[in-house]
C-alpha cells in the first residue's frame, strides 16, 4: 500500500506546483490569472452561455446579459471587471474571390446579411493592441457577413490564418469589430508561441474561443505537438486558456501516448516568466526534494531543460557566460541621468568641472538565491553574486558563493535500497527502552540538523592598466566537510511531471522488501563529487607597461615580479566520528564529521623575478651610427625650424608615410604616369645624370611608344606632348629626381648577421607544512578555521616543517649567421646557448626536531626515542642535499648549407649538434666523497679526493651528446615539371662513445680494482667514481683510449660501428601527365656498418671467415598508371651466432663468430579499378596480388640433407578477386622441413569464398526495396605428412581437423517506405558452417558430403540429421519500425551454446526490444515525452538490462 499511497501523494503535490514556479508569487499571479480568465470568460459570453454559468453555479434566474454578468462578478470576487463597452476600430474586409454573392435586408430589425458562396476568400486588415497592422485570411465555402453587427460566419471547409494561428474546421464566427471569434470543431496549430513555449503545437476541440486581446481559450480539445492526424501523444484537457503574455494553463488535464491515458494532471499554469525555477523529485539518499532557484539579478542562462541539468562545484562558481544572466549598467545610461540631474541646477553650469562622471564602461551585475529541502537530508539556503566592471583604471571581477546545509545523519535502510534518517535497528521496539532519548527513530532530537557551510569568494583585477600591469587574484575558499558537495551541490532547476512519476516509481522499487526490486531498473540518480583540498590565495603580478630601447637594442624587453601566497587544507579524517555513535557499525551510515578539512601547508609569500632581454643585435648596432645622424640633425633642424617650415613639414608627413606602405595586396592597377607631374619640380641643385638610377616601370621595353597623359591644369615647362618614348622622359624628368641609394649592396642581402638574448629567472618559495594525520583529541569536532576563530589552534604544535627552496636560471640565447647567395638560404649558422641551473632546499631542523619529539613522545625507550628523531632528521637533510645543485650546460647547433642558391643541391649540406657539461656539484655528491675520504683516512693506497670538484675531473664526460648529420640531395629536374628525379645520401656520425660501450668499461674496472678503496652501500657509487678517475682520470682514459685503438676499432669489436650509423641512398622518380601517375620509381639502399665484414662461413673454422663483404639493406617499389601495376623488392640482412662452434662470451660481438642471414621479399600487385572502363562499379574489376618470400642462412640444418642448405624458398602467398568481390580466392604456401625428405615446399592453407550482396533488385510496388546476400565460403588446412617445427617433430597440421570448414549464409534486408515517415527496415540472416570438411577428403568424399548436406534437412529423422556435420550456427531477425516520433526495435539471435560444465549444446535465445524517442525539441509540451526509453534485453534464460531510463540521450 506504501507505493500507492507515494503515487497518490505525487498526483496531490504536483496539483500544487508548478513545472517551472514554486513560491507566494507564483500562487498570487497562479490566482489572479485563473480570475483574469473567468473574467474575460465571463464578459465575452452571450446570454444563453452567462444563463448556462449561472445555473451550474446555481444561481437565480435573471432577465439580460448585464444582470448574470453582474451576478456572476460578484460569485467570484471579480473587483474590476473587463470592459466589453470599448471596442476596438474594427478590421477592413476585402474580398479577393468568391463565386457568388447575394443581399438579403431585415427591414424589421434593420439588418443587412452579405451571403457569399463558392470558395470565398477573405482577407481582414486590422490594428491589434499595439497599433500594428495585422492580417487575416479566411477560407469557407459559405460565409454569412452582418454588416450591421459587425460579424462574420463561415461553414463547409473553413481555413482561418493569421500569423500567430491557423485553423482548419466545419464552422466559425468572428466579430471584426471587437476582433472575437470562435472556431468549431477543427484543428489549429499555433505558428508563434511567444514565450509560452508552446510554438508547433497543435490544438484540436470542440471550440476555440479568440478574444479581443488575441487571448485564445480552448474547450474539450486536444493538445499535442505531433503533425499526425491521429497524434502518437496528446494532452486532453476540458478547457485551457493561452494569452499574450507567454501565460497559459490548463483544467483537468491527462497525458496520452497514442489512445492510452499515461497520467493525469489536475490543474496547471505556465507563467511567462518569475525568474524562479523549482525542481521537485526524488533521489535514492537525499528522498523526496524542492530545489529552488530565484533569479534577482539577470535570468537564467540557456541551458538544456531536463532531468540531468545537475549543477557541481564548477557550475555554481561560474561567471555568467551570455548577457541575458546579468544585468548591465553601461556608462551611457549612467552619463545621461547624470547630465539631466547635472542640468537642472546652473552650479554645475557655471563650474562644469564640478561634474562626476564614472570612468567604467560596462558594469555587470548579477545575483541568484537559491533554497532547497530534502526529506532525509534537510534543508539549504545560499546565493551567488557576481560583479564584473569594466573600467578604465580599476577594472574587476568578483564572484561571492554563500550557503549554508542544515542536515541530520542518513542511513541506508537494512529492508530496502533507500535511505532514510534513522538507524534502521532503532525501529525494533526492544531498542525503544534500552536506547531511550538516543533512538533516533522514536525521538527526532537524536538526530538532530547540524549546520554545515561552504564559502568561496573569488576576486580578480588589475590597477592603472594603462600605466602599467599590476594583476592580482584573490580566492577565499572554506567548506566544513568533505561531502559537503555531495550532499547540497546535486542540485537540478528544472523538472517535468514524467520525471516526477518514475521518480516515485524508483521510490517504490528501492523501498520494496519483496526481492523484487532487481526486475525493473529506474534511472541512475547523478552525482556530485567531493573536493579533497580547498585553496586560499593572494596573486599578485607586476610588469611595466613598456620598456624604452636604446638605439633599437632592447637591454630589457620584460621584466615581471610574481608573489603568491596561499593556505591549502586537504581533506583529513577524524577517528573519533569513524564510528557509530549509538554503539551500531554494521549499518551503512556516514558523519559529515568523519573527513573535514584540517590546515595541511602555508606558503608565506613565493616571489618569481623575471627579466630577459638583448645584449647583442647585428641590425641594431648596424643602425646605431644612422640613427645618431639622424637625431643630430633633427634637433639642428627643429632649432632653425620657422613657423612655415613646421606647417610644410606636417603637410608633407603623411605622404613621406605612404612610402612604407605595403600596396603588393591591392588588387587595382595603377598607372604611374599620372603620378609623373607631382616629381617635376626642379632641384636647386646640379645634378649628375650618370649617378640617377631610373627604376621599374620606366626602365622597361613596355614603355616605349607610350605617350605620358598629363593633366592640363598641372604647370610645368615641358609640353607634355613630347614625352613619346623612354628616351624623351629621361631627358626632361631625370635631371629633377633625386638619386636612389642602396643601403645593402649590390646584392641586397645582409652577408652577416647575430643577436644574443638572455633570460633570467629566480624563485624563492618559503613553504610551512602541517601535521594533519592526527587531529587533536581535545576538540575533534573543529576544523582548522574553527579552532582557529575559537582560540584553540596552536601553530608549535601543528607545524610540521618550514621549507626553504630557491631555484634560478640563466641562459644565453645566441645566433650567428653567414649568408650568401639567397635571402632564405645560410651558407653557415650556429645558435650557441649557454645555462646555469641552481636549486637550494633548507629546512628549519629545529621547527622538523619539536615536530618529531611530538610524534615519537610515546616510545619509552629513550634510546629508541632519540635514534628514530635522528634517522627522520638525517634523511631530511639527505633529501635537501640531493636538491641542492649547481649546474652549468653548453649546447650550440652548427648548420652548413651546402646547396650555395642553387635548386638542384636544395636540402644539402652538413648539421652538427652538441652539449657539453661545463660544471656540476651537487651538495649531496659532496657529503659523500667526505665520508669516503674519512672511510679510508687509514688506508695506505686511497688519495684523498676533492669533494668539491670531483665530478668534474675527465673532461671526456663532459661531452653528453655530440653528433653529425651529412645530406647529399640532388634534384635533378626543376621544380613543376613533369618528370621529377632527385638521389640523396646521409650518414650520421656519433662522435663519442656510446654510453652502453662506457657502462661496460666502468664495469671492468671496478671488478678489478674494487679492493683499493672502503666503501659501504651510501658511498658506492661515489667508491666507484673514485676507481674510475683516480690519478686524474688515468683508468677511464685508457679504456677511452682502448676503444679507439685499432685492435677494437676497425677490428675484433669494431667499436666504428656503434659511432657511425646507417648511411642510406636514396633514388625517386616520378613521372605524371595529366594528372595521371605514368610511373613512379622508388630505391633505397641503407649500408649498415654493423652488417660490414669478414664473417663465419657456418663451417665451425672461426679463423677461416669470408673475405671482408658488404650486405646493404634495399628496398625498391615501382608503380605503373596510378598503380594498377605495381612491383616491390625487399631485401634485409641479419646477423646470428653461428651454431657450429661455441662462442667465448667476451667474443660474441665478433665478426668471426656471426653469420649473415638474407631476407627477400616480392611484392606484385595488379588492380583494375572499379571506375576505370566506361561502365563504373563500385568495386575492382579485378585484384590479384603475389607475395614470396626468400631467405638465406647458413644456420638452418634441414633433417635430409637436399641441396637447399643455404638459400630456399620460404613462403608464397596468392590473392585473386573478381568482379566485385563475387569470387575470392586466397593460397598459402610455405616451406617444411619433413622428415623423410628434408626441405619440401607445398601449400598449406587457403579459402575461397563466392558470394555477392545483391542490390541491384528494383524497387517493387512503390515502397520495397530488398537486398539479398548470399555466400559460401570454404577454409581449408593441408594435413602435411611428419615435418620438423624447431626441435619438436609433428605428425600432421594440427589446424588440419579444426579449421577445415564450409560455411554458407543468407542474408535478406527489405526495406518498407524508405526515407519515410513509417520506414520500416527488416533483416534476416542464418548461417550454417561444417567445421568438419576434412572428412570428405577421400575416395568417397563427394558422396559422403551430398549425403551429409541431405541429412541436415532430413526433419522426419532426428537421428540422420543430428549425425550430419552440417550446423545451423545462428539465425537472426531484426525489426526497425519508425513510427513518426519514435522508433520500435525489436531483435531476436539464436545460436547454440556449450556451457563449460555440459557436454553437450543448447540452443540459446536473445530477445531485444527497445523504443526511442526522436523528439528534439524545446517545447514545454514536447519535454513530457521526451523522457523515456525502453530498453529490455532477455538473455540466457533472464531479462538482462530492464530499464526505463530518464537520460534521453542514451
Amino acid at each position: 500500500m506504501k507505493k500507492y499511497f507515494i503515487l497518490f501523494l505525487i498526483s496531490i503535490t504536483i496539483s500544487a506546483f508548478s513545472a517551472d514556479n514554486s513560491s507566494d508569487d507564483w500562487k498570487e499571479k497562479s490566482k489572479k490569472f485563473a480570475l483574469d480568465s473567468i473574467a474575460k470568460d465571463i464578459a465575452k459570453s452571450d446570454f444563453n452561455h452567462l444563463k448556462s454559468m449561472a445555473n451550474s453555479l446555481k444561481l437565480k434566474n435573471l432577465n439580460n446579459d448585464a444582470e448574470y454578468r453582474t451576478a456572476l462578478y460578484k460569485y467570484f470576487g471579480i473587483v474590476n471587471p473587463v470592459n466589453i463597452e470599448s471596442p476596438k476600430q474594427g478590421d477592413k474586409i476585402i474580398l479577393e474571390r468568391a463565386g457568388e454573392l447575394k443581399m438579403t435586408k431585415f427591414t424589421e430589425d434593420n439588418e443587412e446579411i452579405l451571403h457569399l458562396f463558392g470558395k470565398v476568400r477573405l482577407v481582414l486588415n486590422g490594428k491589434d493592441d499595439k497599433n500594428q497592422t495585422v492580417t487575416r485570411t479566411i477560407h469557407a465555402d459559405e460565409i454569412f457577413i452582418d454588416l450591421k453587427n459587425k460579424e462574420l460566419t463561415g461553414t463547409g471547409n473553413v481555413v482561418f490564418k493569421d500569423s500567430e494561428l491557423e485553423f482548419s474546421g466545419k464552422h466559425f464566427f468572428y466579430n471584426f469589430e471587437i476582433n472575437r471569434g470562435v472556431l468549431f470543431d477543427g484543428r489549429t496549430k499555433l505558428l508563434q508561441g511567444g514565450d509560452s513555449g508552446l510554438a508547433g503545437a497543435f490544438f484540436k476541440g470542440e471550440k476555440i474561443l479568440q478574444t479581443d486581446t488575441d487571448d485564445a481559450v480552448l474547450s474539450k480539445g486536444q493538445l499535442t505537438t505531433c503533425d499526425n492526424e491521429n497524434p502518437h501523444y496528446s494532452l486532453t484537457v476540458s478547457k485551457m486558456w493561452i494569452n499574450q503574455k507567454g501565460e497559459w494553463g490548463i483544467l483537468n488535464g491527462a497525458i496520452y501516448i497514442g489512445p492510452i491515458p499515461f497520467f493525469y494532471i489536475p490543474i496547471y499554469y505556465h507563467p511567462k516568466s518569475l525568474n524562479i525555477n523549482p525542481s521537485f523529485g526524488f533521489r535514492s539518499r537525499e528522498g523526496w526534494f524542492l530545489n529552488t532557484t530565484y533569479y534577482i539579478l539577470g535570468k537564467e542562462e540557456e541551458v538544456k531543460k531536463d532531468s540531468k541539468d545537475v549543477f557541481g562545484v564548477s557550475q555554481n562558481r561560474a561567471d555568467p557566460s551570455t548577457e541575458k544572466a546579468y544585468m548591465r549598467i553601461s556608462k551611457k545610461s549612467i552619463d545621461e541621468k547624470l547630465d539631466s540631474f547635472y542640468n537642472k541646477y546652473d552650479f554645475y553650469k557655471k563650474y562644469p568641472k564640478a561634474k562626476i562622471y564614472p570612468n567604467f564602461q560596462n558594469l555587470d551585475l548579477s545575483l541568484r538565491v537559491f533554497g532547497d529541502a530534502y526529506t532525509n537530508l534537510g534543508f539549504y539556503t545560499g546565493s551567488y553574486f557576481f560583479l564584473r566592471m569594466d573600467d578604465k583604471y580599476f577594472p574587476v571581477k568578483l564572484s561571492i558563493l554563500s550557503d549554508f546545509g542544515f542536515s541530520r545523519l542518513i542511513w541506508k535502510d537494512t529492508a530496502g535500497d533507500v535511505y532514510i534518517p534513522y538507524n534502521p535497528l532503532h525501529k525494533n521496539p526492544s531498542t525503544f527502552s534500552t536506547l531511550g532519548s538516543s533512538n533516533t527513530y522514536s525521538n527526532l532530537a537524536a538526530n538532530p540538523l547540524t549546520v554545515r557551510t561552504s564559502q568561496w569568494l573569488f576576486v580578480d583585477g588589475q590597477i592603472a592598466p594603462n600605466l602599467m600591469s599590476l594583476k592580482y587574484t584573490f580566492q577565499m575558499e572554506y567548506v566544513t566537510d568533505y561531502d559537503y558537495f555531495r550532499d547540497f551541490y546535486n542540485r537540478s532547476r528544472y523538472f517535468s511531471y514524467i520525471d516526477v512519476m518514475f521518480d516515485a516509481i524508483q521510490y517504490g522499487i528501492q523501498s520494496s522488501s519483496d526481492g523484487n526490486a532487481d526486475v525493473f531498473t529506474a534511472k541512475v540518480d547523478e552525482k556530485v563529487s567531493g573536493k579533497s583540498s580547498t585553496n586560499t590565495f593572494l596573486k599578485l603580478a607586476f610588469s611595466p607597461k613598456s620598456i624604452p630601447d636604446i638605439f633599437g637594442l632592447k637591454p630589457i624587453s620584460s621584466i615581471s615580479l610574481n608573489a603568491e601566497s596561499d593556505v591549502n587544507m586537504i581533506k583529513t579524517s577524524v577517528k573519533e566520528f569513524q564510528k557509530d555513535v549509538y554503539t551500531d557499525d554494521s549499518t551503512s551510515y556516514v558523519d559529515p564529521k568523519s573527513y573535514r578539512f584540517h590546515l595541511y601547508s602555508f606558503t608565506a609569500p613565493s616571489a618569481n623575478f623575471s627579466m630577459r632581454g638583448e645584449l647583442l643585435n647585428f641590425k641594431a648596432i648596424k643602425e646605431v651610427p644612422g640613427k645618431i645622424d639622424a637625431k643630430i640633425k633633427e634637433d639642428k633642424k627643429k632649432k632653425s625650424m620657422t613657423k612655415d617650415d613646421t606647417l610644410k613639414g606636417n603637410l608633407y608627413k603623411p605622404i613621406v608615410e605612404i612610402n612604407s606602405i605595403d600596396a603588393s595586396g591591392d588588387p587595382k592597377e595603377i598607372n604611374y604616369r599620372d603620378l609623373l607631374p607631382f616629381y617635376s619640380v626642379k632641384s636647386k641643385k646640379k645634378v649628375d645624370t650618370k649617378q640617377i638610377e631610373i627604376k621599374n616601370d620606366y626602365n622597361s621595353p613596355a614603355f616605349e611608344g607610350k605617350i605620358v597623359k598629363m593633366e592640363k591644369n598641372k604647370k610645368t615647362a615641358v609640353d607634355n606632348k613630347t614625352i613619346k618614348t623612354r628616351a624623351d622622359y629621361e631627358k626632361i624628368y631625370a635631371p629633377n629626381m633625386t638619386p636612389v641609394k642602396n643601403v645593402t649592396g649590390s646584392t641586397g642581402l645582409n652577408i652577416i648577421d647575430f643577436n644574443l638574448t638572455y633570460n633570467f629567472s629566480d624563485n624563492l618559495v618559503n613553504k610551512y607544512m602541517f601535521d594533519n594525520d592526527d587531529v587533536s583529541d581535545d576538540h575533534p569536532e573543529h576544523d582548522t578555521v574553527e579552532e582557529i576563530f575559537l582560540n584553540e589552534f596552536d601553530p608549535s604544535k601543528a607545524v610540521e616543517s618550514l621549507t626553504l627552496t630557491n631555484y634560478l636560471t640563466f641562459t644565453l640565447n645566441g645566433s650567428l649567421w653567414l649568408q650568401a647567395y639567397s635571402s632564405s638560404g645560410k651558407i653557415w649558422q650556429m645558435n650557441p646557448n649557454f645555462n646555469v641551473y641552481y636549486k637550494k632546499n633548507w629546512d628549519d631542523m629545529t621547527i622538523y626536531r619539536a615536530y618529531l619529539e611530538k610524534i615519537y613522545s610515546n616510545v619509552s625507550n629513550v634510546v629508541t626515542r632519540n635514534n628514530n628523531i635522528q634517522t627522520n632528521l638525517d634523511n631530511k637533510d639527505k633529501n635537501n642535499r640531493n636538491i641542492s645543485e649547481l649546474s652549468i650546460y653548453y649546447d650550440d647547433t652548427i648548420r652548413n648549407d651546402l646547396a650555395f642558391g642553387s635548386p638542384m643541391f636544395e636540402g644539402t649540406g652538413i648539421n652538427t649538434y652538441m652539449k657539453f657539461r661545463i660544471f656540476k656539484h651537487n651538495e649531496q655528491r659532496k657529503y659523500n666523497f667526505d665520508l669516503l675520504n674519512e672511510k679510508n683516512v687509514n688506508n695506505p693506497i686511497y688519495m684523498p679526493v676533492d669533494s668539491m670538484y670531483y665530478d668534474n675531473m675527465v673532461s671526456y664526460e663532459k661531452i653528453e651528446s655530440l653528433y653529425t648529420n651529412f645530406s647529399l640531395k640532388l634534384n635533378v629536374f626543376p621544380k613543376g615539371g613533369a618528370h621529377t628525379l632527385n638521389f640523396s645520401v646521409g650518414p650520421k656520425i656519433n662522435w663519442i662513445i656510446p654510453s652502453a660501450i662506457l657502462s661496460e668499461m666502468k664495469n671492468l674496472i671496478w671488478n678489478d680494482q674494487s679492493s683499493d678503496v672502503s666503501y659501504d652501500a651510501e658511498v658506492l657509487n661515489e667508491a666507484k667514481d673514485y676507481i674510475y678517475y683516480k690519478n686524474g682520470g688515468e683508468n677511464i682514459n685508457n679504456k677511452i683510449n682502448s676503444f679507439y685503438e685499432r685492435a677494437n676499432f676497425w677490428e675484433g669489436p669494431k667499436y666504428f660501428r656503434k659511432m657511425f650509423e646507417d648511411i642510406s641512398f636514396n633514388m625517386n622518380y616520378s613521372f605524371v601527365r595529366n594528372s595521371i601517375s605514368i610511373v613512379s620509381l622508388t630505391n633505397t639502399l641503407v649500408f649498415r656498418l654493423d652488417n660490414m665484414g669478414s664473417f663465419s662461413k657456418g663451417d665451425g673454422d672461426p679463423n677461416n671467415p669470408d673475405p671482408f663483404t658488404i650486405y646493404p639493406n634495399e628496398s625498391f617499389s615501382i608503380s605503373l598508371f596510378n598503380s594498377i601495376i605495381s612491383y616491390s623488392l625487399g631485401i634485409s640482412f641479419s646477423k646470428e651466432l653461428d651454431n657450429t662452434v661455441a662462442v667465448p662470451t667476451d667474443k660474441q660481438s665478433f665478426d668471426e663468430y656471426k653469420i649473415m642471414v638474407m631476407t627477400q621479399t616480392h611484392s606484385f600487385n595488379f588492380t583494375l579499378n572499379g571506375n576505370l572502363f566506361a561502365y563504373k562499379i563500385d568495386k575492382n574489376w579485378l585484384s590479384l596480388s603475389l607475395a614470396s618470400t626468400f631467405k638465406w642462412n647458413r644456420n638452418i640444418n634441414w633433417s635430409t640433407p637436399n641441396g637447399f642448405n643455404d638459400f630456399y624458398y620460404d613462403s608464397q602467398s596468392i590473392n585473386l578477386k573478381i568482379f566485385k568481390d563475387i569470387f575470392a580466392l586466397t593460397l598459402n604456401f610455405k616451406y617444411f622441413d619433413f622428415k623423410d625428405g628434408g626441405y619440401g615446399f607445398e601449400l598449406d592453407s587457403g579459402s575461397m569464398q563466392l558470394g555477392y550482396n545483391i542490390t541491384e533488385i528494383p524497387v517493387f510496388l512503390t515502397y520495397f526495396k530488398l537486398t539479398i546476400n548470399p555466400s559460401i565460403s570454404y577454409q581449408f588446412n593441408v594435413k602435411h605428412r611428419q615435418y620438423y617445427e624447431g626441435a619438436y617433430m609433428r605428425e600432421y597440421n594440427i589446424s588440419y581437423y579444426s579449421n577445415n570448414s564450409l560455411t554458407f549464409y543468407l542474408g535478406l534486408d527489405l526495406i518498407i517506405g524508405e526515407k519515410t515517415e513509417f520506414e520500416t527496415k527488416i533483416h534476416f540472416h542464418t548461417k550454417s558452417v561444417n567445421k568438419k570438411m576434412y572428412r570428405y577428403y577421400s575416395d568417397q568424399g563427394i558422396v559422403d558430403f551430398f549425403t551429409d548436406l541431405a541429412n541436415s534437412f532430413n526433419f522426419g529423422d532426428i537421428n540422420k540429421r543430428r549425425s550430419s556435420n552440417f550446423n545451423l550456427q545462428e539465425i537472426a531477425v531484426s525489426v526497425e519500425h519508425n513510427l513518426h516520433d519514435w522508433t520500435l526495435i525489436f531483435q531476436y539471435v539464436g545460436k547454440p551454446e556449450k556451457p563449460d560444465n555440459v557436454n553437450r549444446f543448447y540452443w540459446e535465445n536473445t530477445f531485444t526490444f527497445a523504443v526511442n524517442w526522436k523528439i528534439d525539441s524545446e517545447n514545454q509540451l514536447l519535454k513530457m515525452f521526451n523522457k523515456t526509453k525502453v530498453d529490455e534485453k532477455y538473455e540466457k534464460g533472464k531479462w538482462k538490462n530492464r530499464n526505463l531510463s530518464l537520460e534521453a540521450e542514451e
